[in-house]
């Protein structure tokens, strides 16, 4: 099991701790866990609060204080300020937090949402990363990395990058994809370097980048180019909102040229010496991750562009290419654009990562990060929980053929769409239409619980009859402990079954081809394979698997 979080509070100079989990305070440093300020700062106890233990020896002065064991804390020391030389040149345009105009939106409180929020997925090598050019002039003190302390498991964003992201280096892809560009000059016209090819630009681009793309999308490439110039600021215009606008209609209508703009917004990400202009581009990033996929081919670089920015110290560039890539992710796995006809959310979509919670429809990632300031030491989905107890209130338990019976789809699709406002309001609800509400909620994950990329290893483990090694070793952190409640909530309908006739085969019939799913159009001989595997492996997580460090949740 993971361990505890606990948060530090102060009565007289003396510090107390809070147990985030049993909600008690008591002033004895807590050892079976991991400390914070109510800030989300580590706290490193201080020889003065150390309870001694009956059996310690007493410490001499000039003998160093023992640590407390197994509270995995982390000093991080504030980023030193280089010395200025006198012949140095101050920035046109200073790079300070607090000159940032927010409007409407506050980022300041956002380092406690991410660090509680952003997913325990990554790969080590992939943690490993850390931010290129970025000048001194924009570094503001944050911790060190996602890691709220080295105890418990590691906060990261989604799996699902291949070996290939730790030989990330955006110079090489540009030496690869992008084409020869040239300046022009009075007398001559002189190449541009790749490396120049991926810094940012005020001036409007004369080619696309990607070698891919055609003559014939000349036009397109350097108006999309000028529409990024147009909202992000760097050209002037009364109204950024129209030509956000402007952009998701176009790559609606030239989806040739998706992969062309995300590399226009990387470009524009990188040595942007404006913080306003930077920051309009980030949230035009956000725009474009929540509408559109990439292609596959440049997928793996995307996301690797991404969580390398979510490493700055910079408190806006750290907190929306998190949520673009959580966003992003998503897209790329439901595998087609977001259809609305309704463009004015467009100038909504920059404030989802500080205030919308969206509990239906979206990733398990997403969740999180909405309900990372009111439930951060939950590592699923808490609205999962909240249903699943709605059912058991309403006598769930003993209801005779639980999950067979179809609710009323109607209901069920209008309380779902409560959930999508960030709206949960079930107490009325009969047992019914709860059940068709929890089947359709894991159903419509972007990302099923079993990801759609482990399905191949999900057959392997078939055919071994290896599912407890392959959930427990295989799955993403995020989707391991969901699917864990999941199961153990099944568990607690099965431990009925002479009552409510719902036995282990019987739940997997309901359950397993939500959490098991197919992309694309497979033939038939697939779809049936599959339902076979996802019957099997739900039936045998019922039988087998111990839930009890998830399930039940300790309020």
């Amino acid at each position: 099991m993971s361990q505890k979080v606990y948060f530090v509070y102060f009565s007289n100079d003396r510090p107390y701790f809070y147990d985030s989990v049993t909600q008690q305070t008591s002033f004895d440093v807590p050892t079976d866990g991991v400390i914070y300020h109510p800030d989300m700062k580590p706290y490193v106890p201080t020889p003065a609060v150390v309870v001694e233990q009956p059996v310690a020896k007493v410490v001499e002065p000039e003998k160093p204080v023992e640590k407390i064991p197994e509270v995995n804390v982390e000093v991080v020391e504030k980023p030193k300020k280089p010395k200025k030389h006198k012949e140095e040149k101050k920035p046109p345009v200073s790079f300070e937090i607090d000159s940032i105009q927010q409007g409407s939106v506050d980022v300041s409180h956002m380092r406690n949402r991410s660090m509680t929020a952003i997913m325990r997925d990554l790969p080590k090598e992939v943690m490993q990363f850390r931010p290129t050019n970025i000048p001194q002039s924009v570094v503001v003190s944050r911790d060190k990395s996602f890691l709220p302390g080295e105890g418990g498991r590691a906060p990261s964003l989604p799996h699902d990058l291949s070996d290939d992201i730790k030989k990330f280096k955006m110079e090489e892809y540009a030496k690869k994809f992008f084409r020869e560009h040239r300046v022009r000059k009075m007398f001559s016209r002189k190449c541009i370097s790749p490396e120049d090819l991926i810094k940012f630009s005020p001036e409007p681009i004369e080619a696309p980048l990607l070698k891919s793309l055609d003559s014939n999308s000349n036009k397109l490439a350097i108006q999309c180019f000028n529409t990024i110039l147009y909202y992000t600021g760097v050209l002037e215009t009364r109204n950024r909102i129209v030509h956000g606008e402007k952009m998701i209609s176009l790559l609606q209508e030239n989806p040739k040229m998706r992969d062309e703009v995300y590399f226009q917004l990387i470009k524009q990400t990188r040595d942007n010496p404006n913080p306003e202009w930077l920051k309009h581009t980030w949230e035009l990033f956000l725009i474009i991750a929540t509408f559109f996929p990439s292609s596959r081919d440049s997928e793996i670089w995307i996301k690797s562009h991404l969580f390398e920015m979510s490493r700055s110290p910079v408190d806006f560039i750290h907190t929306y290419s998190q949520f673009s890539y959580i966003r992003f992710c998503s897209r790329c796995s439901i595998g087609k654009p977001f259809e609305t006809s309704e463009l004015n959310i467009i100038k909504n979509i920059p404030k989802h990562p500080f205030e919308h919670k969206q509990y239906f429809g979206s990733s398990i990632y997403e969740m999180l990060w909405a309900q990372s300031s009111e439930h951060p030491a939950i590592r699923f989905p808490y609205v999962l929980h909240q249903m699943c107890e709605a059912i058991i209130a309403k006598d769930g338990t003993n209801t005779v053929g639980i999950f067979r019976t179809v609710g009323n789809m109607r209901i069920v699709k209008e309380i779902a769409e409560e959930f999508r406002k960030g709206k949960i309001s079930i107490s009325e609800t009969n047992v019914s239409d709860l059940a068709s509400l929890l089947k359709k909620w894991v159903a419509d994950l972007p990302d099923p619980m079993i990801p759609f990329e482990l399905n191949c290893e999900l057959e392997n483990a078939c055919e071994d009859n290896k599912f407890l090694e392959f959930v427990e070793n295989t799955l993403p952190a995020a989707h391991h402990d969901t699917l864990m409640y999941l199961i153990g909530f099944c568990q607690r309908i099965c431990a009925n079954k002479n009552v409510n006739k719902m036995g282990p085969d019987n739940i997997a019939v309901c359950f397993a081809p939500n959490v098991v799913q197919l992309q694309g159009n497979p033939d038939e001989q697939t779809i049936k394979k599959f339902v076979n595997i996802s019957r099997t492996l739900i039936t045998f997580l019922i039988e087998n698997w111990n839930t009890s460090a998830i399930y039940p949740l300790n309020e």
